[in-house]
């Protein structure tokens, strides 16, 4: 099992049953942290870990499958599908996927 998300290792998650409620306080949380430049910020591998946790990848995923990820949450939590949820959970889908993106790089 995976520390983060209680789930098999090598396995990805189906989307339509996936946690909504949980996974928003998650990115709230990381995004804030990034923004005060905290510990978090300036470790790129704690940086890496959580933007993973964030998109529900892994790091041996391809570029494709990741964009992939991202686009289905990006989707899910954006303001204008979602308007009583503000937009702090597409913010933080977006910047993790920036975060890996740059890593890939």
């Amino acid at each position: 099992m995976d520390a983060l998300g209680g789930r098999p290792k090598g396995k990805t998650v189906d989307w339509d049953i996936a946690d909504e409620q949980a996974a928003p306080l998650d990115f709230k949380d990381w995004l804030k942290a990034s923004e005060r430049g905290s510990a978090l910020e300036r470790d790129k591998e704690a940086r890496l870990a959580w933007a993973h946790y964030a998109l529900r990848t892994t790091p041996d995923m391809s570029l494709g499958q990741i964009k992939s990820a991202y686009r289905k949450l990006a989707m899910r939590f954006h303001p204008d599908r979602n308007p009583g949820r503000g937009s702090a959970p597409f913010q933080a889908v977006s910047a993790a996927f920036e975060t890996i993106e740059a890593d890939l790089k």
